[in-house]
């Protein structure tokens, strides 16, 4: 059954819902729904509505709400944070994805000195940040999230350092220096009263030393992923999978 995303304007409780312009071209065009065609809506907080499709003239698809709603199974998040060096398109994209599907709650992408891909101008960073909340919002539909992720404006290294004073748990997957097993590290107790936790993932060539001297003096955990050597992506995943995987003892 056909996944969307209820708009911020919608009203559940009205009975009716008229999908935005984008989904519905994508509901008709792509996926060919027509009248009488079931689908399922998910809103923001975290309830999955069924549906029946009773109007498309107007080239916007109308849903009849049916029955009560049901709490969606995939709506919990986790109240962790990403930090992501950028790297090449596709395997960016790829990160921002999976994030999605593993509950990640905020990407905050990063320049960091090491990083091959650098947009060359306002444009460039524009078109990627609007790529990739799309991905995201794509991701939320096939995995029944019921919203995406926070995807924030590409930044530079040294803007992002002041934001980790927010987090009470910074881990910094790295092989610059020795570091704790990543899983007695996302064991650890929060610290400073803040409720939410940041990783931080470096580009081709990890972080620099000094970057990595930069991190830790701001407050950040030095953590191994183990013995092998992972690409950026790999470590990104990685990460999220342990938190997702461990959630239930934290």
């Amino acid at each position: 059954m056909a996944r969307f995303l209820i708009p911020p304007d919608g009203r559940p409780e009205s009975g009716h819902i008229i999908l935005g312009p984008e989904e519905s071209r994508h509901a008709l065009r792509v996926l060919r729904l027509r009248v009488g065609h079931s689908v399922q809506l998910l809103d923001a907080r975290g309830l999955s509505y069924a549906g029946i499709v009773v109007d498309s003239d107007d080239g916007r698809l109308h849903v009849e709400l049916s029955g009560q709603p049901a709490m969606n199974g995939a709506s919990q998040t986790l109240p962790v944070d990403a930090a992501i060096a950028l790297v090449r398109t596709d395997a960016m994209e790829w990160i921002v994805e999976k994030l999605c599907e593993l509950g990640v709650e905020r990407i905050l992408p990063v320049v960091t000195d090491r990083c091959v891909v650098r947009p060359s101008d306002d444009h460039r960073r524009d078109a990627k940040l609007e790529r990739w909340r799309k991905l995201a919002l794509q991701s939320c539909k096939q995995c029944g999230r019921p919203s995406p992720p926070v995807i924030d404006p590409l930044r530079k290294w040294r803007d992002l350092l002041p934001l980790l004073s927010g987090y009470g748990q910074v881990l910094l997957p790295t092989l610059a220096r020795p570091g704790e097993p990543l899983a007695s590290a996302i064991r650890r107790p929060l610290s400073g009263g803040a409720q939410r936790r940041l990783y931080m993932i470096g580009p081709e060539g990890d972080f620099t030393p000094v970057e990595v001297d930069e991190a830790c003096a701001a407050g950040a955990l030095p953590v191994t992923l183990g013995p092998l050597t992972l690409r950026a992506e790999t470590a990104a995943l990685a990460v999220a999978a342990a938190y997702r995987a461990f959630w239930d003892v934290l």
